[in-house]
């Protein structure tokens, strides 16, 4: 992947080493091994096979990240804004983007032997992972459909503050993103595959909205996760997708 500027394939027990061992701060991800099940001897084996890596290595103070991964794992922590998706599509099928702070990481779950931690090229726009890593469509309508679907003719589907694994139930959820400002959960957008057309369903604290899926909503959608645009797409009230039908 061309987004990709270096990339670290590490075990559960690594992975969670390495982010105990820079400070205290928690770290917004999918999934995780729970450290309560870990026998203390697979500790010292992921501190070993860190330091044989030269991911890690013994100093007085104890075992340290070597200097450009622990670069990654204080952009983790520290990230503006993080993403965690569940895709059915895509080649990886748990993605989390953290993005902020001059640095964009991308950790992936479910790749032996465990996850991959990747620096994002800083030439690369972020956006892109929504386009090219998601399993999303790759063309779609320049402009919106002239039909759009209603909300409220969707069967009743998970709520906002439910469990994003409850979406796994419904067959036509593609892509479902959670999204973190500050550690805080503000927004989740699905990805929804229909007979005439795909739709992305926003929901968040103050509501829900349907958009149709087409370039005008992704690029607006970018701009929000990743520019600073303010207005939440799940605003019922909002102008957020105002320029739909017109062309990007």
């Amino acid at each position: 992947m061309d987004e990709l500027e270096r990339a670290y394939l590490l075990s559960g027990e690594e992975l969670l080493l390495l982010f105990s061992l820079l400070d205290s701060r928690p770290v917004v991800a999918f999934a995780l091994p729970d450290p309560a099940q870990v026998p203390p001897a697979h500790w010292k084996q992921a501190g070993v096979g860190l330091c044989r890596k030269g991911l890690a290595a013994y100093t007085d103070a104890g075992l340290a990240p070597a200097e450009e991964l622990a670069g990654l794992i204080s952009a983790c922590k520290g990230a503006d804004t993080v993403c965690l998706a569940f895709c059915r599509d895509a080649d990886c099928k748990t993605q989390a983007l953290y993005w902020g702070d001059g640095q964009t990481v991308l950790l992936e779950g479910r790749i032996w032997p465990g996850y991959r931690l990747c620096a994002w090229a800083q030439d690369q726009d972020p956006g892109r992972w929504l386009d090219d890593c998601l399993g999303l469509p790759a063309r779609v309508p320049a402009r919106s459909p002239e039909t759009v679907g209603d909300i409220e003719q969707l069967p009743p589907g998970p709520a906002w503050g439910e469990s994003a694994v409850a979406w796994g139930a419904w067959e036509s959820a593609r892509v479902v993103l959670d999204v973190f400002r500050a550690s805080h959960p503000v927004a989740r957008l699905v990805w929804l595959r229909g007979t005439s057309q795909n739709m992305v369903l926003c929901q968040g604290p103050a509501g829900a909205r349907l958009q149709p899926d087409c370039q005008p909503v992704r690029e607006t959608l970018k701009r929000w996760l990743f520019e600073g645009e303010k207005e939440a797409p799940y605003d019922p009230g909002g102008d957020f997708g105002s320029r739909v039908g017109q062309p990007v």
